[in-house]
């Protein structure tokens, strides 16, 4: 293989991965605002997390079977925080300074659950009353 057909080799195999990186820069925060696009009926909750504390921490009240869209939004300068619905969803959920995340559930039979940030509480959690 002449010099020049390697130059050229690597060349194309450097742009392919430039525009692979592009690629998945570009598409992953597409993939991941589709997969929690809004469900039309859902009930819409935002939570706005300041001062490390999710607006207060205020209690959330619905009904058995009631859709809800929790949007959580982190204004909190240079922090990460997390979210976990213990016993309704596990998955923990990081939203990084200046982002959201929008978690859609379907409200469990009544009871009292959990919403937390795992890494800052006491001071970052709440309660969900489903009843």
């Amino acid at each position: 293989m002449s010099r020049k057909m390697k130059r050229r080799l690597i060349g194309g195999v450097g742009f392919a991965a430039i525009l692979a990186l592009f690629g998945a820069i570009v598409m992953v925060p597409l993939w991941s605002q589709s997969a929690v696009a809004g469900d039309e009926g859902a009930r819409e909750i935002v939570l706005e997390v300041r001062d490390r504390t999710f607006d207060g921490n205020p209690t959330l009240t619905f009904e058995p079977g009631e859709r809800i869209r929790l949007v959580v939004r982190n204004h909190d300068i240079g922090v990460l925080h997390s979210i976990r619905l213990t016993g309704i969803d596990d998955t923990l959920y990081h939203i990084p300074w200046d982002d959201d995340v929008a978690i859609e559930f379907t409200a469990p039979d009544e009871g009292a659950f959990e919403y937390i940030c795992p890494q800052h509480a006491p001071k970052m959690q709440g309660l969900i009353r489903i009843e």
